[in-house]
């Protein structure tokens, strides 16, 4: 009896296949073809839902967002400079120093020591902070909702069209 049964279910799986398929008239024979797929076995179907999560907007929301992060910046100052001959590298703590270099220099007969460059001193002062800069979107939120896809039959598999 079991085995009657099967062969039945499997039968009406095979038919309702080919009846999707639309390939009736080449694979059965003219007595077995069915409009309908339906399984014998199957008399009173025994439905169960098929569910879908489907995504649908909730509302909408104000977001900030950050075009910028905050950081902080040194605040650079100068605490002190230095002159240096270019010619022979010599350094002098200010720049009287270096005029009294080159004028003792220049009495020798040495007149290279003319040009100079100065020399600062650089440290960290203090630290300037940045707030961080951005601004407001409206924006759209969702949710996920499950609906009924379709329905099934747990015996032969028959699927049903569930109106919406």
């Amino acid at each position: 009896m079991k085995k009657n049964l099967w062969m039945k279910r499997a039968l009406c799986m095979f038919l309702s296949v080919v009846v999707s398929l639309g390939a009736t008239e080449n694979i059965l024979p003219q007595r077995m073809i069915v409009t309908e797929a339906k399984c014998s076995s199957c008399t009173h179907h025994h439905w169960k839902n098929i569910y879908g999560i489907k995504k649908v907007v909730a509302g909408m929301k104000e977001v900030w967002v950050v075009d910028q992060e905050a950081y902080d910046e040194d605040e650079i100052g100068t605490e002190g400079y230095a002159v240096r001959c270019k010619d022979c590298g010599r350094e002098f703590a200010n720049y009287d120093d270096y005029v009294e270099f080159v004028k003792e220099r220049g009495a020798a007969g040495d007149y290279a020591h003319g040009c100079y460059e100065v020399l600062l001193h650089f440290t960290v002062v203090g630290t300037i902070h940045h707030d961080e800069v951005g601004h407001w979107e409206t924006r759209r939120t969702y949710k996920t909702k499950k609906y009924v896809k379709y329905k099934k039959c747990t015996k032969c598999g028959r699927r049903k069209k569930v109106s919406r």
